[in-house]
């Protein structure tokens, strides 16, 4: 059986398949310990596919023990959409993400995240 952290990163963020996030998410899931919920995922998953189309998640480490999975996420994309306050400019950014997750009944129930969007900041406005 196929884990749900990494089909859902294939799955919703690499193939955009927006209409199949309630087969990975619970509806009470929380990032960063605040309520996100379904429409949280699909609003996200959309800005950021909508501002970087080549939107790329690769899964660099992967470890899952029971209810629980942490990755090493690297992010790739190239801005052609408006980010944030940042204006389309077609720069690329690179950087890592590390995620750790709860999981129950094949559902992810939450998702910590951590991440220096300074650097992604910085590789977008060329700073």
């Amino acid at each position: 059986m196929t884990h749900p952290v990494p089909a859902f990163i294939e799955t919703i963020w690499n193939e955009g398949q927006i209409d199949r996030i309630p087969e990975f998410i619970a509806p009470s899931y929380t990032v960063n310990g605040e309520p996100f919920g379904i429409a949280g995922v699909q609003r996200n998953v959309t800005n950021w596919r909508t501002a970087f189309p080549d939107l790329r998640l690769t899964i660099e480490q992967f470890v899952a023990d029971g209810d629980t999975a942490a990755a090493f996420v690297r992010l790739t994309g190239t801005q052609t959409g408006e980010w944030k306050d940042i204006p389309p400019m077609g720069a690329k950014f690179d950087f890592l993400e590390a995620g750790f997750w709860r999981i129950d009944n094949g559902l992810i129930l939450s998702g910590n995240f951590l991440v220096d969007r300074t650097i992604m900041r910085d590789q977008l406005t060329g700073q």
